[in-house]
């Protein structure tokens, strides 16, 4: 059975069979996404990433995290 691996970046925690989940719509669409029940109370995170994102959109994509 294969176990996936972590590992830590400076700033993320990394799985090595990442990919094929989520695509990073929740920060995109933001605005649209927290009006979803399932997604209450992750505004503070959101708003925490967006500065982030936007600093880093030359390398990063909301998929990336």
């Amino acid at each position: 059975m294969y176990l996936p691996q972590f590992y830590i970046t400076q700033y993320l925690i990394v799985c090595d069979n990442s990919g094929g989940g989520a695509d990073g719509s929740i920060a995109t669409f933001n605005a649209t996404e927290l009006t979803f029940h399932a997604n209450t109370g992750i505004d503070d995170v959101l708003d925490a990433l967006g500065p982030f994102l936007l600093k880093h959109s030359d390398v990063l994509t909301a998929g990336d995290l």
